[in-house]
């Protein structure tokens, strides 16, 4: 079986300031494989990746393969860097 990677990663920030949800990601693996609704977080303890409910597997992968650490730094990388230098 081939290795999952991320092909595609989509990330839409949510601008409502009292909103936990910082932004919405969706995510394809191997060009095959697309995952919608994973919403990035701020919680008690810094950012988190949250998946559908539906989808332990989806979870499991994304912990697994330390994919959360790939959206987590992508969105820091995009959307904050920029908010914190103007």
């Amino acid at each position: 079986m081939k290795d999952l990677e991320i092909t595609d990663l989509v990330i839409n920030p949510v601008n409502e300031p009292n909103s936990k949800v910082k932004a919405v990601c969706e995510v394809t693996f191997n060009s095959a494989l697309t995952i919608s609704g994973i919403n990035i977080e701020s919680g008690k303890y810094g950012l988190t990746v949250t998946c559908p409910k539906m989808s332990v597997i989806i979870t499991d992968i994304l912990v697994k393969n330390k994919f959360t650490s790939r959206i987590l730094a992508t969105y820091i990388i995009n959307h904050c860097v920029e908010d914190n230098q103007q």
